[in-house]
């Protein structure tokens, strides 16, 4: 997994021109990769992939970014995906990275930042089957044994099970579980 900052590739970078390259790979090798996050609007977006994908999209950028005619190239992946210019920066770097040696150590780019042990995001959508499993699972959990022992990534702080936590959950979340707990 790799946090990006489509800011560091340069001002005309948006997060609409970082999906360009993504859904290129993904149309073009089949690969399982998915923009997962949107944490900060413009700064930071969380990319899931495999390694090798992953390189490659980092060198993409790292392309993008160097380049002089960077915006220019940025916009004619936008205004044409399928176009020769575009597929060859992608097939380039998906080439490069498929001759890299196993494990791939990801590197950090222009503005990309390995995220050096998560490689199993909950939130990936090829994994939202398992969620009812999960929640059955946490149903057998003491919530107790949590407080102040788990950092939920939607909070971004430690559980607790304190009216205002439980308001705040369920602010950003809209779980009819939580406005369960919160109408009792």
């Amino acid at each position: 997994m790799v946090a990006v900052n489509p800011a560091r590739v340069g001002k005309f970078f948006t997060e609409r021109a970082l999906r360009n390259p993504v859904e290129i790979i993904v149309t073009t090798t089949n690969a399982l990769l998915e923009i997962v996050n949107f944490n900060v609007e413009g700064e930071h977006t969380d990319i899931v992939l495999t390694a090798g994908y992953l390189h490659a999209l980092g060198a993409i950028l790292n392309y993008i970014a160097k380049a002089p005619n960077g915006a220019a190239i940025s916009r004619r992946v936008a205004e044409n995906p399928q176009s020769k210019d575009s597929l060859g920066i992608v097939s380039r770097s998906v080439s490069e990275a498929q001759q890299l040696a196993s494990p791939i150590t990801l590197q950090r780019g222009t503005a990309t930042i390995p995220l050096q042990g998560i490689d199993v995001p909950f939130h990936l959508a090829h994994l939202r089957a398992g969620v009812p499993s999960y929640r059955s699972f946490l149903k057998d959990v003491n919530p107790e044994r949590l407080i102040r022992k788990w950092i939920p990534n939607i909070m971004g702080k430690t559980f607790s099970l304190s009216p205002e936590y439980i308001q705040d959950a369920h602010r950003l979340t809209a779980s009819p579980i939580l406005g369960e707990v919160l109408a009792a």
